[in-house]
Parts: structure tokens; sequence; C-alpha cells
């Protein structure tokens, strides 16, 4: 069992696409959820470099990315 985070974008996808706001085959939001991931993994990073970065200088951001929140893999059921 992972015990992996899901971004706050994965869980708005998986809300709206539980709760009926969302439909289709899943190929067109992955993208859609992908694209602000990015986004999100980028303010991440920011608050990383200004905070986390300075009392933990041995790991690097994407360590702790990865490590929280599984990489690039999308939605872990």
């Amino acid at each position: 069992m992972s015990n992996k985070k899901q971004t706050a974008v994965e869980q708005l996808a998986i809300a709206l696409y539980e709760n009926g706001f969302l439909q289709g085959d899943g190929d067109g939001i992955q993208e859609i959820v992908e694209i602000f991931r990015e986004m999100e993994k980028e303010k991440l990073e920011d608050a990383w470099v200004e905070g986390v970065k300075n009392w933990n200088p041995s790991k690097t951001f994407e360590q702790y990315y990865n490590e929280t929140y599984g990489g690039n893999k999308w939605i872990n059921y």
C-alpha cells in the first residue's frame, strides 16, 4: 500500500468526477489535470525553495515531491 498523497488538483478532479460534474473516459480529463498539476508543482517548488530547503538542504525539491506525491503518476487508487 502506497502512502503517497494526492495533490489538491487530483482531489478536485476525483470529487468532480464522483459527483457527476466530469464525464467521459478520463483521457481528456487526465491531460487537463496534468497541466494544472504541473502548475501546482511549480508553486510547491517555490515554497520549497523559500522554506524547507533552508533547514534541510540535503534533500532536493524533486526528492520531496516524488516522496510526497509520487512523481508523475496521476491519481493512485
